[in-house]
């Protein structure tokens, strides 16, 4: 049994962190020397909106078009994953767990890389990079008694949203891009309360057009 399947059931929303249950810890008297567990997923899915004027009715069908899984990071990243593609409609969800039976979960964090690819002026594909971004976190302070012994964190985007970016053109005037493709890595990273930490295999898919 994985370990989201061992936790509390969450609702996947805006970013969120649920704690389950308590563990006692004392920081002068704490023997724990492993990491916390961590798992990453990542759904994708697309919706069809059927719409009839006879009696009028709107009705909503989702289909999951992908599911990614990874957990803590190993030797030579083995359990990374690379190169999923998803439709450039596809809702995202993203959730990521921590647990430690021992000594709590005091910090998770959710990252994601970014590169979206587009058309410039000139008709070429050209591709910007982002910086690495934080898009949740659990920051719990350190305490001596009952501490949490789960964090979990929860984001739902689009590729859409993901796809647009606003930037500065050679004009100097604000713009805003809609790129033709975008890739997205997801990574994750905890910490127990005793200070060792555990991070994430990653989760990269791609979508849309990225090179000709």
């Amino acid at each position: 049994m994985k370990l989201f399947e061992k936790v509390c059931l969450f609702a996947i929303g805006a970013a969120v962190f649920v704690a389950c249950q308590t563990v006692p810890y004392n920081p002068a008297t704490s023997s724990d020397s492993t990491p916390p567990g961590i798992d990453l997923t990542v759904d994708a899915s697309t919706m069809t909106v059927v719409t009839s004027s006879a009696p009028p009715t709107r009705n909503e069908y989702t289909t999951r078009v992908a599911h990614f899984a990874v957990s803590a990071r190993t030797a030579g990243r083995a359990g990374d994953i690379t190169g999923q593609e998803v439709p450039l409609n596809s809702l995202i969800d993203v959730a990521v767990m921590s647990a430690d039976n021992e000594t709590g979960v005091q910090k998770v964090t959710l990252s994601v890389n970014r590169s979206v690819t587009f058309r410039a002026s000139n008709g070429a594909l050209t591709t910007h990079l982002f910086p690495s971004k934080q898009v949740g976190l659990i920051d719990r302070p350190a305490t001596t008694g009952a501490v949490p012994t789960t964090g979990i964190l929860a984001i739902k985007t689009s590729v859409g949203e993901q796809r647009r970016f606003d930037r500065t053109n050679a004009q100097g005037q604000n713009e805003t891009v809609v790129g033709t493709g975008v890739v997205l890595t997801y990574f994750a990273e905890a910490k127990n309360f005793n200070g060792q930490t555990v991070q994430s295999n990653s989760i990269t898919f791609r979508s849309g057009v990225l090179e000709e």
